[in-house]
Parts: structure tokens; sequence; C-alpha cells
């Protein structure tokens, strides 16, 4: 076990001041540079018989490089990378509020807290998947708290670049958090990891609003759909989540989670506090106020049919039956272009990004279609003919590029 000694200088820099935490395979120390008075840090430092391990120095070395490429408020900033035959460490910010796991287990957050707490982690893992990265290890310890209460994400020790899994996991380990803010227990009943995995795979978990009936209908189907099994139910990215909070503060209708993900999501009943009387009043005017917003919402459906029916907006689906190639420009970081193909058969429209990692893959409705771990949205601006000219998105990422495709072959009814 390694012990450093209060008032100690460690790497040459960093004057030890005590150990503020210790796990399985290593300690962390809050220090000081003695050049800046003001300025702490948190050093982690690796257990001596735990460094002589490749995996080990692998695993600390990926923490520390995935750190150094995000510069967010909430995500916890790295400083400086040790790396020595006899010792393995690494400066980071330092941030004295705890971390979630505590603060939870002193008692459950009003409401507002916990929107505002889950759209900072939100925020966070936006700034990491942004650079390609992903948590993969997302959970109540490795959120540490400022005194004020700000979230900092930490601990990438089993992060990966992107193309190695999918963020989408990330924000399923949010949807956790959520619900166990909002219920204080976990969705899963197993303490085994293999029992653990097989739960995560099933959608029979306790609702959320049967362990929590004070939670608003729309923070529950927020939380449901970050937690949807099926990868397609679920948000995204992390982007989607933020904006379905920024309406839910604003009390407007979700963008994403509008409608209930996994089986019915009850309304949580009245309050016992209300009487009779007011129960009856706000019954008759709810009653008034849903069949205003029926005929609102016919009204719109009405007009909204009759502008699409003379302004019909084309799509892929428009195409003929036959096989299309093009190209893609501006899409990616690297601004290279890419060739596309696309195929409109009677059973869909199908598409193949030219790049190494990629496999045809279907379009839905919306123009979304995958490519490994990207995730895009084609939209089409022009059709003529044979030849469609349009734009395309990476979700994830939010970079947009455009696209033609002219056909190449014609297939049969």
């Amino acid at each position: 076990m390694i012990n450093l000694e209060t008032g100690s200088l460690f790497g040459g820099r960093y004057k030890v001041i005590k150990q503020v935490g210790a796990g399985g395979m290593g300690a962390v120390y809050l220090a000081q540079d003695p050049r800046y008075e003001d300025f702490f840090v948190a050093l982690k430092v690796l257990y001596p018989g735990v460094i002589k391990t490749r995996e080990a120095r692998r695993r600390l070395r990926n923490e520390i490089v995935a750190s150094y490429q995000v510069n967010h408020p909430n995500v916890v900033r790295a400083y400086e990378y040790f790396d020595e035959e006899d010792s393995q460490a690494y400066a980071m910010e330092y941030v004295s509020g705890g971390d979630l796991l505590t603060r939870m287990s002193q008692g459950r957050m009003l409401v507002p807290d916990v929107v505002e707490l889950i759209k900072q982690i939100a925020l966070g893992l936006e700034a990491i998947h942004r650079v390609g990265i992903f948590h993969r290890d997302l959970k109540p310890e490795n959120i540490l708290l400022t005194v004020e209460g700000s979230a900092k994400i930490s601990d990438f020790g089993v992060a990966r670049l992107k193309g190695s899994c999918d963020h989408r996991g990330d924000i399923y380990a949010l949807g956790v958090i959520g619900y166990e803010l909002l219920t204080g227990q976990s969705p899963f009943r197993s303490d085994s990891k293999v029992s653990l995995m097989v739960e995560r795979l099933r959608s029979d978990r306790v609702p959320l609003l049967d362990l929590a009936p004070n939670c608003p209908p729309d923070l529950a189907r927020i939380i449901e759909r970050a937690m949807s099994v099926p990868l397609t139910q679920r948000y995204q990215n992390a982007r989607e989540v933020i904006v379905d909070l920024d309406h839910l503060e604003r009390a407007e209708p979700l963008e994403y989670a509008n409608t209930a993900i996994e089986g019915k999501l009850d309304i949580p009943k009245e309050p016992a506090i209300l009487d009779q009387k007011s129960n009856r009043d706000s019954t008759g005017f709810a009653k008034k106020a849903i069949i205003f917003g029926i005929l609102v919402a016919l009204a719109c459906s009405i007009a909204w049919i009759k502008f699409h029916h003379l302004t019909p907006r084309p799509s892929l689906w428009n195409l003929k039956n036959g096989s299309y190639s093009g190209v893609i420009n501006g899409l990616l970081s690297d601004n290279s272009e890419y060739a596309l193909k696309i195929w409109r058969t009677d059973a869909g429209v199908y598409a193949l990004l030219g790049k190494e990692f990629c496999k045809a893959t279907e379009v839905d409705r919306l123009g979304k279609f995958s490519c490994g771990d990207l995730h895009f949205e084609i939209a089409v601006d022009s059709l003529k003919a044979s030849h469609a000219v349009g734009s395309i998105r990476e979700i994830s990422w939010g970079s947009m590029g455009t696209w033609s495709i002219g056909q190449t072959e014609e297939l049969g009814k």
C-alpha cells in the first residue's frame, strides 16, 4: 500500500496535504502546488503492486488521456500525468463537495434539484461524446459535487474512444441515476454482475411513478426513455435529453419523450392534501381543458395536412426503385469526401456510407440511419428524375454536410 507522507513533494511539484480517498487500485490525495498558494489538486496514485501490470498502467493512462481532451464545467479537469517505473499518477481538479453517492445516502432531493443535476450530467456527457469518448462507467460515485452543488463527471478509467462501443450506454446510465435519485432505490434487484447484466436487458422493472408518485409525469417519461432497452427507443444523444429537460423546466411539451416508451405510464394521483371540493373543481376544469386541447390539436393537424399536401417535402421514398451512387461532403471532422450508395426497393430504403466500418443499413421514415457507432439524419432538398441532392447531419456531434446521388441501375417492381 502506498502512503505518501503529509508535507512530502510528489513528482517534484505537488505538496501532499492529506489522503482523501482510497480504492481497489490506488489512493487519492489532496495536494497543493507550492508556487500557487490557492491552487489545490486531487492527486490519484496507483498502488505499487498494481502498476506492475500492463493493464493497470494502460487503464490509468487511458483515463488521463481521455480527461485531457475535455474542457467543460461539468467534467473534472485533468492537469498533469506522471508515469515512472515505480509510480504512476495524475493531478486533476480538486472537487471538495464529495460524490453523488454520499449525497444520495443523506436523503432524497427535491424534484427541481434532481432535474438540474441530471441536466448538468447530460451537459458533461455531451462534451465527452463530442470529442469522441464514451465514459462507460457512469454511476453516482463517479459524479463529484462542488460545495455549491454543481455536478462534475470523473473517473475515465474504463472510457473508450468512439468506435469501440455505443455512446447510448452512457445515456442509459444517466437514466439509472435519475431513477435512483427520484425513487431512492436501484431499478435492479440483483447484486451479482452477471445478474445485473441480464436485468439491464429487461424492461419489467418497477415503474418509476409507482415508487415516486409525486414525480412530474414528464420527468418520469424522460427517465424511462433514457432507460429504454431498445436502442432505437432510447435518447440518441445527450443533446436530446437536455432539450427535453429544458422543455420540462419551461412547462412545455416534451420534444422527444412525449409518449410513454415502455408500458403504460400512469398519471399520479392527486395529492392527499386536496379536499373533495377542489378535486371536483379540478376534475371539471381538466375535462374542459382536455376537450379544448383535442379541438386545438385537430385544427392544427388539419392545417398541417393541408400545408404538406400543398407543399410536400421530397424524401428518399420518392425515388424510383433502383440503386444510386454519389458523394457526401463536409460532414465529418476531416472534411473529406465520402462515397454514398442508396438502394430504393419495395421493402424500404437502404444506405451505405463509404467508411471502412460501415455496412448497408435501413433508413427509417425520419431519414435516420447508422454507420457503426455514427448515427445520421438525411434530408432531401431536391429530387429530379434520377438525381437527388440534400443535407445530412451526424446526430451525436451535430456536424452538417451535403450529398448528391444519381441512379446507376433501375430495379423492377
